[in-house]
This record gives C-alpha cells, structure tokens and sequence, in this order.
C-alpha cells in the first residue's frame, strides 16, 4: 500500500452550535468538486458541490442539509483560506458607461461600457457577518408567536425547483421552527409543508411582515468594497456575498 499525507487540522466556530467544527483542508478532489461546479455556472450545482465538499473535509458526523446557510458559508470560507491561502482575489466588471468616438463614424461619440476588470484582494478569515442579533421569538398574539431559524442548505436547493411566485412564502414557512400557544409548541418538523404555508398565508399582513423580514434578512456574510477603476477612474461601492460570490 503506499503511504499517505496526513492532513493538518482545523477549527471553525459557526453560529449554530457552541463546539467548533473539526475540518482537514481540501485535496486535489475536492478542488476538483469546487472547479466543476464553478464551470456548471447555475447555484443548483454550486449548492451540490458545496455540500461535497464539506461533507468530505468535516472530520465528524454531520448533516449537511439541516445546516443553516449561514454556517455552511463560514465552513466554506474556512475551508478555502486553509486549503487555498487565506487571501485570495474575486474580480469585477467595470460597468460604468464611458464616452468613446464612434468607430464608424470619427465626428461622433458614443457609449460603451467600460469592461475593466477590478481586482479585489478578499482576505477569507476576516469576512464580516452581519444580522447575527435579531431576535428568533416573534409575538404574533398575547397567546401565540413563532420560534424562528436560519435557512438551511436543504431550503436553498428547494428554492432552486420553485417557481417564482412561490419562493418567498415556502422561504418563510421553512423559517419556522415552532409555533407556540400558552399550552403548547408545535415543532415545524412534525407538520407537514402545507400545513406550515397555510399557517404563514392565514397570518395578517402586519404579522407576515414580521417574520419574513426574519427570514429575508437572515445572517450572512458580506464584504463591502470601495475600489476605483483603473481605466475609467469610476469609484465603485462593490458588495460581496452568498456563496456564489466566494466560491470563484
């Protein structure tokens, strides 16, 4: 049999869980599983690729599709600044219009978008993640509110299949972890989705409003960017976040 590398260990502490998770860094592979999903272009096959790949660098038992999202980018971001270098660069495209003459016409000018591309140093470790304090128990009623989570992994490959119209209120029903009485609590788990949706559709609007502004504006991480572009000198205000801006 022929030796074996062993693999440096890692800790990362994530919001849902007070015990850091243990991870190994990717190999070849998992560059691999990163690289073709990158390539497919669509979130449905980022979404797979991410979940490969944490599900072979996690170095415990873990169920990738009950995770919330928010962990899930911690867990990547960590992956990558200790598999790949803990800074790396993402690039942006210029967009602002400028004026050039018109190449069919030496007396006229036009506008064309300037397609510079900007280079942003992304230090991995030290990415901002915001709307960690809102509070996860909302009154609804003097007898009745809702217990809320963070949208799992399993929520944003559901999201992938639903039709547009449909997408905000299963986001929010999903959201909920348990509706409770005076007497009782229903945990969202024993109830059926259309139970839950009908449960989210018979609320007054007012009450809605509350829990989707939880479940829309959930935790996650953010880089924000100040950069001028060297070609055009336009000053840019470039935002980062979600997978798919990190995961290049």
């Amino acid at each position: 049999m022929l030796p074996s590398l062993q693999y440096p260990t890692y800790e990362c502490k994530i919001l849902s869980q007070e015990k850091p998770i243990k991870f190994r860094p990717f190999t070849v592979r998992e560059e691999k599983i990163m690289r073709m999903g990158l390539e497919s272009g669509d979130l449905t096959s980022i979404v797979s690729a991410l979940k490969q790949i944490i599900s072979n660098c996690v170095l415990e038992p873990i169920d990738a599709d009950s995770m919330a999202m928010v962990d899930m980018e911690i867990l990547f971001l960590n992956l990558r600044a200790r598999s790949m270098g803990e800074v790396g660069n993402q690039f942006f495209k210029c967009k602002n219009e400028i004026t050039i003459v018109d190449p069919t016409d030496p007396e006229k000018t036009i506008l064309k978008e300037c397609k510079m591309l900007i280079d942003i140093p992304v230090e991995f470790l030290k990415i901002p993640v915001i709307n960690t304090d809102r509070p996860k128990d909302i009154r609804l009623a003097d007898d009745l509110g809702v217990k809320m989570k963070y949208p799992t992994f399993a929520l944003t490959q559901l999201v992938t299949t639903l039709e547009p119209d449909d997408i905000e209120v299963t986001v929010v029903a999903n959201c909920i972890e348990s509706i409770y009485t005076k007497d009782e609590v229903f945990n969202s788990k024993d109830a059926k989705q259309e139970e839950l949706i009908n449960f989210v559709l018979n609320l007054p609007t007012d009450k809605y409003e509350l829990i989707k502004d939880f479940a829309l504006n959930t935790p996650r991480n953010q880089l924000i960017v100040n950069k001028k572009c060297t070609k055009c000198g336009y000053d840019h205000t470039i935002t980062l976040e979600g997978i798919q801006d990190f995961f290049e």
